[in-house]
């Protein structure tokens, strides 16, 4: 029996925090900003960087589905990937992985992508 796609609805429950107060059983995901290996390479601009803390409340489903890493709570799920420099076309690149990325929305049976994140390293050095 094929189970119903997942709905989101605005009380679904996600919660974010600081990282350093993250309960560890129900992360979906951290993120970290600095220069430190395994941390998205931003620069803090003024003040300190603050660790996120995603939180779903339901059991997390992990797993790896074409590449990409995912992490699913109930009605809400984060998934992520990472596209390593190629002398391909940056629209090509983007295409494909937006092409996974509704693959997998597809195979979990989440129907909508709620929100992308994307990091561009060394954009604005021409």
């Amino acid at each position: 029996m094929k189970s119903q796609p997942h709905n989101y609805s605005p009380s679904a429950p996600l919660v974010f925090q600081r990282a350093d107060r993250c309960e560890s059983p129900n992360a979906l995901a951290r993120l970290a900003y600095s220069n430190a290996p395994g941390q998205i390479p931003l620069c803090v601009l003024a003040g300190e960087a603050t660790p996120e803390c995603w939180q779903g409340q339901e059991a997390i489903t992990r797993g790896d589905f074409q590449g990409i890493d995912y992490a699913c709570s109930g009605p809400v799920c984060f998934a992520s990937l990472h596209i390593g420099t190629s002398n391909s076309d940056c629209a090509d690149d983007a295409n494909a992985a937006y092409q996974r990325l509704f693959a997998l929305a597809k195979h979990l049976e989440y129907p909508h992508l709620l929100r992308v994140w994307h990091y561009l390293s060394d954009l604005n050095l021409g």
